[in-house]
């Protein structure tokens, strides 16, 4: 994804799966619709840090938080795209098709651990 500078990425796998974006002074949460041979497809929706505070802590799985978003702003955007612009990005409706499954939330502690065995890692290095 070289192509998109997310400013956190929430879940990766050979590529951002969920990642938060800025675009038009709004927050956004992206994640993975489809993988192409060219670009990629994500589904970003605007979110307030208050709404996305649910799914940040454990309370509401993705599906919830895009599918609940109180700004019912719901952009595609391929990545071939040079820099996350909403005003790029094609505005679409939710079907069964782009959204993601019931139940995924992304596991923070999980990440906090790998980040501090990361660090542990670098430190004992030095």
């Amino acid at each position: 994804m070289n192509d998109i500078d997310p400013i956190k990425v929430l879940s990766y796998y050979d590529g951002p799966l969920v990642f938060l974006a800025i675009g038009n002074k709004k927050l956004y949460i992206c994640y993975l619709v489809e993988e192409e041979e060219v670009s990629n497809i994500y589904l970003c929706t605007a979110v307030d840090g208050e709404w996305l505070e649910g799914f940040m802590c454990g309370n509401r799985d993705l599906r919830d938080t895009v599918v609940n978003a109180p700004s019912k702003e719901h952009l595609l955007l391929k990545n071939s795209v040079p820099e996350f612009d909403p005003d790029k990005c094609t505005p679409v409706e939710l079907n069964d098709d782009i959204l993601p499954e019931p139940g995924f939330k992304v596991d923070f502690q999980q990440m906090l651990k790998d980040n501090n065995e990361s660090t542990q890692s670098n430190t004992d290095d030095n």
